[in-house]
């Protein structure tokens, strides 16, 4: 078993993207409950001290046996598995525990029905209402399946008390049946919602030919609007079923009238809002509502879950801002965004390979190429659009002397780039980016040579396969002062 393929490497990858966490884990290693074994806990200080270079090609197993176990016995592979998997268990069991900290109502839960199936009855009643208390606090929708749970694991546990208090006992039931009815049409709501945006997406056909008739029937019968969040699911269903410009305002309105209602389903409310705005036109022009529609997500933390931002909507926002020439606010989101996106090692890449795309778009190419310089990618989808700005900022400098050898040099580079990772980036995307190189080299070369545009143009129309950045190399061509 290699580390680099191990489970327990990516569980301290994940562990790592935090040095909070990195700390916390520490303790918890150490507690007296946890364990007393010195290889695991040494192995835990390799990896630690070494979590910059656990990627690293020379990482060898039997250097890791020697640092862990012993440097005197001879190399044995089941060892160091074993203590590899126990680390392993150690963390799993450490992330769940994390979690149940921030959700104590189901650590409560889960103590309540341990007392219960032992017949402690007094303990079982005063933490099952302990329980109570905590659910309460829960967010929406969560809240209500919490209390219908637990009303039901109080009514349903048979005590001597029980028929002395029928009028308590018949609140209790109802309370479950309502509780269980929001938590019902939220979820219906919520997930038919899902439905309808796979079925824009991928095209896909439902099973069931009355999907959409049924949702109409019960947003219409079913779905009442006692609560701001289901009346924000029931909008959004709607305007999925049929997508207006009028049903996008309305939805959007609704949700920043009542923006603390439906704080807790804010993400899910969010990406609803997107895919609607996707499927209609909007008369200003649906670039800038898009760029409005995130400053208001991030306006009210909708974006960040659990102290993460999402990668994709981090792009989103960054092409957006791009493309509508927003460089200054694009340069503020991202330093105050960047470590809410995972991955240490990662995140400080990513915050340059942006600062160098909006340092692009500001025409300064030469902090482009310097800042490129610095970064070497893990992630192969960053390193090719890295190497494709390096590209393009160096063709943009082709008023320089030496600009023509460093980009044929730089195109070599890059080719080799992607025949090293071949069989990472799939075909077609390595073909897109030998499209992109070579026609690039023949614009380059186009004002020294007998070439005319139009037959630049029809190369770049007839290449064969895909090719990225066809609409700059475009750009290009148009501008060249040739014939």
């Amino acid at each position: 078993m290699s580390i680099k393929n191990s489970k327990l490497l990516e569980l301290f990858l994940g562990l790592s993207q935090s040095n909070k966490n990195l700390r916390d884990f520490a303790k918890y290693l150490q507690g007296p409950f946890v364990t007393q074994s010195p290889r695991i806990i040494s192995l835990f200080q390799y990896l630690k001290n070494n979590k910059d270079r656990l990627n690293d090609k020379n990482l060898k197993e039997e250097r890791i046996f020697q640092q862990v176990i012993s440097k005197e016995e001879s190399f044995d592979r089941q060892k160091l598995k074993d203590v590899m998997s126990n680390l392993s268990k150690i963390i799993e069991q450490f992330l769940t525990n994390k979690k149940l900290e921030e959700r104590a109502v189901i650590e409560t839960t889960l103590l309540a029905e341990s007392f219960r199936d032992r017949k402690m009855d007094t303990l079982f009643f005063n933490t099952i209402n302990r329980a109570i208390t905590l659910a309460n606090k829960e967010p929406i929708p969560s809240k209500h399946l919490y209390l219908s749970e637990l009303n039901y694991k109080f009514y349903d546990h048979p005590h001597a008390n029980q028929n002395a208090e029928p009028q308590r006992h018949k609140v209790y039931l109802k309370e479950t049946i309502d509780h269980l009815d929001t938590f019902y049409i939220i979820n219906k709501l919520k997930y038919s919602c899902e439905v309808l945006i796979r079925q824009r997406i991928y095209n896909e056909t439902w099973e069931d030919p009355e999907f959409k008739n049924k949702l109409n029937f019960f947003i219409e019968h079913m779905a009442n609007d006692a609560l701001p969040l289901i009346k924000a699911f029931r909008i959004a269903a709607k305007t999925l079923l049929n997508p207006t410009e009028q049903g996008y305002w309305t939805f959007k309105n609704y949700c920043k009238k009542h923006k603390e209602a439906i704080r807790p389903e804010g993400i899910t409310l969010f990406r609803l809002l997107t895919n609607v705005l996707f499927s209609v036109k909007i008369k200003n022009g649906r670039l800038v509502e898009f760029f409005d529609l995130y400053k208001f997500g991030l306006d009210e933390d909708f974006l960040v879950h659990s102290n993460y931002m999402n990668v994709d909507d981090f792009n989103n926002i960054i092409h957006i801002s791009y493309r509508l020439g927003e460089f200054k606010w694009a340069e503020n989101f991202i330093t105050n965004y960047i470590d809410y996106l995972p991955g240490h090692k990662e995140r400080i890449n990513i915050e340059k390979f942006y600062k160098s795309y909006i340092y692009f778009g500001q025409q300064k190419y030469l902090t482009v190429i310097d800042t490129l310089e610095e970064i070497k990618y893990v992630d192969f989808s960053y390193g090719i659009r890295k190497h494709v700005l390096m590209l393009k900022s160096i063709y943009e400098l082709r008023n320089t002397e030496d600009t023509i050898f460093e980009l044929k040099s730089s195109c070599i580079t890059y080719r080799g780039y992607l025949y090293r990772n071949r069989k990472r980036i799939g075909k077609s995307i390595k073909v897109a980016n030998e499209n992109f190189i070579k026609i690039l080299l023949r614009i380059y070369e186009a004002p020294y040579i007998d070439v005319q545009k139009q037959d630049l143009l029809a190369e770049l129309a007839e290449v064969e396969g895909a090719i990225v950045e066809d609409t700059w190399l475009k750009e290009k061509i148009i501008a060249l002062k040739i014939r």
